[in-house]
């Protein structure tokens, strides 16, 4: 029961507060890009692509997460 309040904590901080969206979406793309450049063989993408993408990926996250 306590994680599902937090759960519904953070969404609400995340639908209201901007900076708070703005850090959960920069550390989310940061995973996606650490691990995108962890793998075998990575397809080649300019960095500032992949930057691009991250973020996209990182925004489509939290949007789902929120409904935004």
């Amino acid at each position: 029961m306590l994680t599902k309040l937090a759960v519904r904590y953070l969404t609400w901080q995340l639908r209201r507060d901007e900076g708070f969206w703005q850090a959960y979406k920069s550390n989310i793309a940061m995973i996606i890009y650490d691990n995108y450049n962890a793998m075998p063989n990575p397809l080649p993408r300019k960095s500032e692509e992949l930057h691009i993408f991250c973020n996209k990926c990182a925004t489509d996250f939290l949007k789902l997460w929120t409904r935004k």
